[in-house]
């Protein structure tokens, strides 16, 4: 509750918000409602949010279409730092799941079981992109493990012997509906072996 905020307008109508997450704030304007500074002010108030937590950077995730918060954030002095691509494919006429790698063995994911080791492979899975932040175990689990819309029925863990090397996290969303591969990770070790494909391959079946 204190890593978000609302605006309403005289009449009690919801026309912002601004959470501050751990990998940069989400922030919206109704359109009916832009010009009027509302931007400015949450924008102050992340950035001092964020500062209360420690951190050294202020991200904030803006739509490819949303031209006034791209132009809010530029006049304030920030810059594009990366792209984010939502991929989408429909699910007609795939057929039967794959077989997969030779050697690995696919099962469910037995969150209990599993947590420690699937953030380690996150986190080594990761490690190089420019924008990795660090996150502990109970930062993992709940964010990824326990989130409201996971679906570990639909998730997946690859082993190679005993030992888990990649997996996949999904989760469903009823109001679209669709389901949604939330994260995907191989261990850096075992990539290039077709893991996270079979992985895919299997969740698309």
């Amino acid at each position: 509750d204190r890593d978000a905020r609302v605006v309403e307008s005289d009449g009690g109508q919801l026309v912002a918000y601004a959470a501050v997450r751990r990998h940069g704030t989400l922030a919206a304007v109704a359109p009916g409602h832009e010009g009027r500074g509302i931007g400015t002010g949450l924008l102050a108030w992340a950035e001092g949010r964020e500062r209360e937590h420690g951190h050294p950077l202020h991200r904030q995730w803006v739509g490819a279409a949303n031209g006034s918060a791209t132009a809010l954030l530029a006049g304030a002095g920030y810059a594009k730092a990366r792209s984010y691509w939502r991929l989408v494919r429909p699910l007609d006429g795939d057929g039967p799941a794959p077989a997969a790698s030779d050697g690995v063995r696919l099962r469910g994911i037995d969150i209990a079981r599993d947590a420690e080791r699937l953030h380690a492979i996150d986190e080594a899975a990761f490690a190089s992109a420019p924008d990795y932040l660090p996150e502990s175990l109970e930062t993992f689990r709940q964010q990824h493990l326990q989130a409201h819309d996971s679906a570990p029925e639909l998730s997946l863990v690859a082993e190679d012997g005993a030992q888990p090397v990649a997996f996949l996290l999904a989760r469903r969303r009823h109001e679209e509906p669709i389901g949604f591969i939330a994260l995907l990770a191989v261990e850096p070790a075992h990539q290039r072996r077709g893991i996270g494909t079979t992985l895919l391959q299997r969740a698309f079946a």
